[in-house]
């Protein structure tokens, strides 16, 4: 799939635009929706494929992403579906943030799509 260097670069504007909406002093809000939203398309595309984790195992693979979490290590089944789950999420989250920070075009976006 190829995107036109204006559309890509159309679509990194508007991101850009969007992320500069943080600014103001509601924006907490927004970060908390975004995460939500994020959180719940993951899940939703891993359903799909089959993979069908509960939210509060998600939550808490994300969480042990970066800290030990008691007693999560101990839960089988929904587990590893879930930690793949929260996975997809990280790579989700460092494409939108490398979108809208640096230029995009379509082999950018495909080489960031590997290296993660």
């Amino acid at each position: 799939m190829e995107f036109s260097p204006e559309l890509t670069s159309r679509a990194a504007r508007i991101e850009r635009e969007i992320l500069n909406l943080n600014r103001h002093a509601a924006s907490g809000q927004l970060e908390s929706v975004a995460r939500l939203l994020m959180r719940s398309e993951a899940i939703s595309s891993s359903r799909i494929e089959g993979i069908a984790p509960n939210v509060d195992k998600v939550v808490l693979a994300e969480l042990a992403q970066k800290e030990e979490v008691r007693g999560f290590k101990e839960v089988r089944g929904f587990k590893e579906s879930a930690e793949e789950v929260a996975r997809n999420l990280t790579v989700l989250c460092s494409i939108e943030k490398s979108f809208a920070t640096e230029p995009t075009s379509p082999s950018a976006f495909l080489k960031s799509s590997k290296e993660s």
